[in-house]
């Protein structure tokens, strides 16, 4: 159509005068009719030829657009990375993403917050490419890396008695009320068994879903929340306080993503940076070990 001429044509594409004859006659008869009128030495298009040079133009144009955004996604300037966590990780991942943005505009991070056996459901399912949280030890489809060792604290208002202590027992926490988090919380959990191994009677007081109510409810003196120091490590200012509980009770978190799920990029650069930025008390080995028993809940 430029050059109205079949052999400059051909010589522009590198290929033959009668192959390009042969390639622009089955074009026309695919569509049912002619795009050229042929002359001698010289060609015009035809009506019909000039509406499908104005599509073609716009599928060529299309077609380079798309191409710049699969080789964007293929160097990882953009994309979007899905990574389902614990609840009590949201925060300080938030931050970690946040940062891990900063240096990449074109890369959206989507946070996914649910209970332990979620976190793993969201990446086996494909919602999430990767996942913070437990693991039982016996996961053959999945690539863990161990990320952090968290432990339960206990968080109470500054005015509480109990908190002038710098550490606190298990038995000594009968001297409050004790907010819980809900009972399908993992947290939960340990905090029962904990309880339960120590001998001590507690006296709950409220059970609330988010960490941050018992936060807040815990500052307000309404008794003593007992949350992974995941979550406490955010806390700022001086209420309420938080207290290391003896004997330590800690959970494993791990990073994780299905093994045989192939990561964009993005998620792949992701993955890296988390690992090599985990908080100084992570575990540093890049093998997943067994989970010990007394933390596979």
């Amino acid at each position: 159509a430029r050059h109205r001429h079949f052999q400059k044509a051909a010589a522009e594409l590198g290929t033959t005068q009668p192959a390009l004859s042969r390639v622009i006659r089955a074009l026309e008869e695919e569509l049912g009719e002619c795009l050229f009128h042929r002359g001698h030495g010289r060609v015009e298009l035809t009506p019909v030829g000039q509406q499908f040079i104005s599509i073609a133009r716009d599928l060529l144009n299309l077609r380079e657009t798309k191409l710049k955004d699969l080789q964007a996604l293929i160097s990882a300037r953009r994309g979007l990375v899905a990574l389902a966590c614990l609840p009590s990780l949201a925060e300080s991942l938030a931050l970690m993403t946040g940062r891990f943005c900063a240096s990449r505009p074109q890369i959206t991070t989507r946070l996914l917050e649910s209970a332990a056996d979620h976190v793993l459901d969201s990446v086996r399912s494909g919602a999430a490419d990767l996942g913070l949280g437990l693991l039982s030890g016996g996961e053959p489809d999945i690539i863990a890396s161990p990320y952090l060792t968290d432990a339960l604290m206990a968080v109470g208002a500054a005015r509480n008695p109990l908190m002038s202590r710098q550490t606190l027992q298990w038995g000594n926490l009968t001297e409050s009320r004790i907010i819980w988090v809900s009972r399908d919380s993992n947290t939960r959990r340990n905090v029962e068994r904990a309880f339960a191994q120590s001998g001590a009677n507690f006296h709950p007081a409220m059970e609330v879903t988010l960490m941050s109510t018992a936060e807040s409810l815990a500052a307000a003196n309404m008794g003593v929340a007992i949350l992974p120091s995941s979550f406490t490590n955010n806390i700022r200012g001086k209420n309420p306080l938080v207290r290391p509980l003896i004997p330590e009770v800690n959970r494993e978190i791990f990073l994780f993503r299905r093994k045989d799920h192939h990561l964009l990029p993005a998620a792949l650069e992701m993955e890296s940076f988390l690992l090599e930025n985990r908080p100084n008390h992570s575990l540093q080995s890049p093998r997943a070990p067994r989970v010990p028993r007394a933390n596979r809940n």
